[in-house]
């Protein structure tokens, strides 16, 4: 993307979001599009737009409507304010080689799933771990093997519907047996570690690995901390940014669910936005982070047009100052990151964008969200399509509409590589090499 100035991001961080809200005479963009939303019988819906560090404007701008999957750019905004886009969940892991028992700290890492397990299972063989008497694992251990099948099954998520607070302690033990015990894996899961190790480069993974647990157990706390001879280790998720961007690709809900509930869930999220956005009210029909319903009764997130293209430029602007960063890589370049699954495309290669679906009877919505680069600079947009005319023509020709006022430019930027492995993940003593030698930090 073409970068705002220094000067222009310190003007618009320098705004409170009552003067980034003020009233201004409507514009022909504005005008244009209410027109084509009137037109399609959209007009029960929403639309608002900014150019660079201008003022947010629209067609029914401030009127709470069901933003659907545009919630994981929330979500990816609080994720990137809160820890940044570099930022690696850490899993320590314990083990008192004399009685052979181990236990595992976990950090409530969303992204703990089956080929992360592969990469600890041959870092454990390779430090001459092949058996533990007993494997003991706190609740913040989000261990599911499933997590990022989206790699490998698009939209996988799509038949999921997580409530992204907690996992049963019977389930993580479940998982945990299950996945600590080689001789019992199923031929796929043997298949699939095969083929990961034969492609695999940096971490090179061995042929196969072997490992047996006689006991597992979801113990509140560390049962090796104070006994002699514990040797500390940790590992590594991948930087959370090359997760974020996939879920927002596919739009994954579990993944988007897990780290809401990650970091802290509803409450935490209205606690975070008053204090430091000194956004109050906007964020009261925020129930999870994907922006599904929450179970039992039905609960459609809903948030303001405005309040979005406001954290979505505020996202951008922060990505370039803080990490010399952008939203293309937090979000889906259309026409760039469209794999199979990808949720929305479009040729002119100009838009960084999320979508939101719903499908359900009167709570229909088709929504999108995101920026257009132009020659005017970056035009940050959402478009909330509400009601029984909400389907993707629907919303393309609002869009269309939309960009015929800029001139589009391309974003020269490729497509995402995600590395589901990299050396940075691999365990590794606290404080120390990654030998296993005799000199590792003991608890």
């Amino acid at each position: 993307m073409t970068k705002i100035s220094s000067t222009l991001v310190g003007a618009v961080l320098a705004l409170s979001s009552v003067a980034m809200g003020a009233a201004a005479p409507v514009s022909k963009v504005t005008t244009s599009v209410e027109s084509q939303m009137k037109r399609v019988g959209a007009g029960g819906g929403a639309f608002c737009y900014a150019v660079e560090n201008g003022t947010v404007q629209g067609y029914n701008q401030d009127k709470p409507v069901r933003i659907a999957s545009v919630m994981k750019l929330l979500t990816t905004f609080w994720a990137v304010e809160l820890l940044g886009p570099n930022y690696r969940f850490t899993t320590r892991i314990y083990i008192q080689p004399s009685n052979k028992e181990m236990h595992i700290a976990g950090s409530r890492d969303p992204f703990l799933d089956r080929q992360r397990l592969f990469l600890l299972l041959a870092d454990l063989n390779r430090l001459g771990y092949k058996q533990m008497n007993r494997i003991t694992a706190d609740q913040n251990v989000r261990f599911d093997l499933q997590t990022l099948d989206f790699l490998r099954i698009p939209r996988y998520a799509e038949t999921e519907a997580h409530a992204g607070t907690s996992l049963a302690a019977q389930d993580i033990k479940a998982k945990l047996t299950d996945a600590f015990n080689t001789a019992g894996w199923s031929h796929d899961r043997k298949n699939l570690y095969i083929s990961l190790a034969k492609h695999s480069l940096s971490p090179k993974l061995p042929a196969g690995v072997q490992f047996k647990a006689a006991a597992v157990d979801v113990v509140p706390g560390n049962p090796l901390a104070g006994k002699p001879g514990v040797l500390v280790y940790e590992i590594k998720s991948a930087p959370i940014k090359m997760y974020l961007k996939e879920m927002n690709i596919r739009s994954i809900n579990p993944l988007a669910d897990e780290m809401f509930a990650t970091l802290g869930g509803p409450n935490a999220f209205r606690s975070f936005m008053k204090a430091k956005e000194g956004m109050g009210t906007e964020f009261s029909g925020v129930f999870t982070g994907s922006g599904l319903p929450t179970h039992g009764v039905r609960h459609d997130t809903t948030v303001s047009c405005s309040t979005v293209v406001r954290l979505i430029r505020r996202m951008d602007l922060d990505l370039e100052s803080k990490y010399h960063s952008d939203l293309s890589d937090v979000m889906m370049i259309s026409g760039v990151d469209t794999p199979t699954g990808a949720t929305f495309s479009d040729n002119s290669r100009s838009l960084i964008v999320k979508t939101g679906t719903l499908t359900a009877g009167g709570a229909r919505a088709k929504n999108l969200a995101g920026v257009e680069e132009t020659d005017a600079g970056e035009v940050y947009f959402g478009i909330f399509l509400q009601g029984p005319r909400a389907n993707s023509g629907n919303v393309r020709s609002v869009l269309s509409r939309m960009m015929m006022n800029f001139r589009a430019k391309r974003i020269a930027h490729g497509p995402l590589n995600f590395d589901s492995l990299d050396s940075e993940m691999q365990m590794k003593p606290v404080g120390g090499s990654s030998s296993g030698s005799p000199t590792l930090r003991k608890l």
